[in-house]
């Protein structure tokens, strides 16, 4: 079978994607290493010295009612500790932490993994719901879901990773509060 010899442009097309493809790796791996210390950062600042930090998490807002008109989507961090959960609401412009709130694992109902909420159309990611109680009054839930890394990715392996770290806690702390 004769073929048509590969020429020089051809080579350089493939050599530039090859490129692009480690650039993008470098890329991800840089912005998840900012990830990683923003979450230490923030689990020093809000975790009190007695709480035993479990895990954190950078996950997006998912709840219609945030949306405002620009549809810029809001940054949360997740930070888990042995006996409550963090929900920090961070500000990508100002670069901080403008509101958080601390659950303790005690008031935490239940958590859903569904379909992200959408006013029209086809959901396209995943989310995860925390119910919660406050002031012993039920009803109050944040919706969050992933930051998706690939295409393929739609962060339901994050959430069930997080669903055992929160499930295991939340047993240790029940058990612990009934004990005393």
């Amino acid at each position: 079978m004769m073929g048509i010899p590969v020429t020089e442009d051809l080579y350089s097309v493939f050599t530039k994607e090859k490129e692009h493809e480690a650039l993008q790796r470098d890329s991800q791996r840089s912005q998840q290493e900012q990830v990683s210390l923003l979450l230490q950062n923030y689990m020093r600042l809000l975790l009190p010295e007695e709480e035993k930090f479990h895990g954190g998490w950078a996950l997006l807002d998912c709840d219609p009612s945030l949306i405002d008109a620009t549809h810029k989507d809001v940054d949360v961090l997740l930070l888990l500790s042995n006996c409550a959960y963090y929900v920090a609401y961070y500000d990508d412009e100002a670069d901080k932490v403008n509101q958080y709130q601390r659950l303790s694992l005690e008031n935490l109902e239940k958590i859903e993994i569904g379909p992200e909420p959408t006013f029209f159309g086809k959901p396209k990611f995943s989310c995860m719901r925390l119910h919660y109680k406050h002031q012993e009054t039920s009803g109050y839930f944040h919706t969050l879901r992933a930051v998706p890394h690939s295409p393929e990715e739609d962060g339901k392996g994050m959430y069930f990773t997080l669903v055992y770290f929160v499930k295991g806690n939340h047993a240790a702390v029940l058990s612990h509060s009934r004990r005393g």
